[in-house]
């Protein structure tokens, strides 16, 4: 057995170590998406490296993604500065990866990761918005606090994307907290 776990071993780093000008774009978001789904902490500064200066789209929402995957708090304070566009290739041309970076902060947990996301509430984008929501609810105790709830009536009650505010009513169904909000809610007629 110590052969086999040392060839993944072996192998893992050579995927760590690929050169860019080597790698098909394929070659590189499979090993990329490899290395996020084993968890393979030694990937965390090469896939932050990735979310600093990659441009291909595709490569960028993988590095992201396998970054959530490894959950290694290394990575939290890039997934912020990428959500804000502070990073230096990535100058926030709203769109790819920001959804999954928040997501990805979900999944690594932590107060400074729910920093990350919570600002994302307000988010000008409904998608970004949603993933915050989804986030929130998942990282929610059970039952859920008081604030939370009344956080989640207002986005409910004054989200303008649907999505959002459906996301918002899914996570308070069954509360009795929030019985006459999502009555008046559900009965909204446009």
């Amino acid at each position: 057995m110590r052969t086999s776990g040392y060839c993944l071993r072996h192998k893992v780093e050579q995927l760590i170590k690929i050169p860019r000008r080597w790698a098909d774009d394929v070659i590189l978001q499979e090993a990329i998406e490899a290395l996020g789904d084993i968890g393979y902490e030694r990937a965390v500064e090469p896939l932050i490296e990735i979310l600093r200066m990659e441009d291909n789209d595709v490569i960028l929402q993988e590095a992201i993604e396998a970054l959530g995957d490894i959950g290694d708090e290394r990575a939290v304070e890039p997934l912020i500065e990428f959500i804000n566009g502070e990073l230096m290739k990535y100058k926030r041309e709203r769109g790819y990866g920001l959804e999954s970076a928040v997501y990805a902060l979900g999944k690594i947990g932590g107060d400074h990761a729910s920093g990350g996301w919570l600002g994302c509430l307000d988010d000008e984008d409904g998608g970004v918005r949603y993933a915050a929501v989804s986030v929130m609810v998942a990282a929610a105790e059970s039952p859920m606090p008081d604030d939370l709830v009344d956080l989640l009536k207002g986005i409910m009650m004054n989200d303008d994307d649907s999505s959002v505010a459906l996301r918002a009513a899914q996570a308070l169904a069954g509360d009795e907290r929030a019985k006459e909000a999502l009555r008046i809610f559900w009965s909204i007629e446009d």
